[in-house]
C-alpha cells in the first residue's frame, strides 16, 4: 500500500517513476581464424541468440575474454567491435588489448540484437598465424 501511495504522489506532484527493467544475457564463443600476415586482422562474429527479444532490449555490459595467437609476433591489437540488427558493417570498435578479460560498457544502450566481434591484429611472428584458441562473450541486456 506505501509503494502505490508513493507512486500516486509522485504522479500527481509530476514526478517521474519508472518500472523495473528486466535484465538478462547471453554468452558466446568463438573459435580464431587464421591470419595470414603481419599487420593482418581476423574478425570472429559471435551469433545472437533468437532468446533476445527483437524490440527493446539494450546493451548493459559485455563481459569478454580473449586468448593471444602465441605465434611470436611483436605486438597484437585486440578490439571488441559491434554491428547494428541487419547490418554487416563492423564498426564501433574499442580497444580491450590491455587485458585478456573484463567488461566494457561502450556500447551500453546499444541494440542488443546487434552482433558483437572480436577483432585480432597481429604484427611480426610467423604465419600464417593459426589457432586453436577461442573467445568469448557474455553480453547483459535490459529490456
Amino acid at each position: 500500500m506505501k509503494k502505490l501511495s508513493a507512486l500516486i504522489l509522485a504522479a500527481a506532484i509530476g514526478l517521474p517513476f519508472f518500472a523495473n527493467a528486466a535484465t538478462d544475457s547471453y554468452t558466446a564463443s568463438r573459435m580464431h581464424y587464421t591470419i595470414y600476415g603481419s599487420g593482418s586482422y581476423a574478425t570472429m562474429p559471435f551469433v545472437v541468440p533468437s532468446s533476445v527479444p527483437r524490440n527493446g532490449a539494450a546493451v548493459t555490459s559485455v563481459n569478454y575474454t580473449w586468448s593471444s595467437y602465441n605465434n611470436g609476433s611483436t605486438s597484437e591489437i585486440v578490439e571488441l567491435c559491434y554491428s547494428p540488427q541487419y547490418s554487416s558493417t563492423i564498426g564501433n570498435c574499442v580497444d580491450i588489448s590491455a587485458a585478456q578479460s573484463g567488461t566494457s560498457t561502450a556500447h551500453a544502450g546499444y541494440n542488443a540484437r546487434g552482433q558483437f566481434w572480436i577483432r585480432h591484429t597481429v604484427f611480426g611472428g610467423n604465419h600464417p598465424a593459426i589457432s586453436t584458441s577461442s573467445d568469448h562473450v557474455t553480453v547483459n541486456y535490459s529490456y
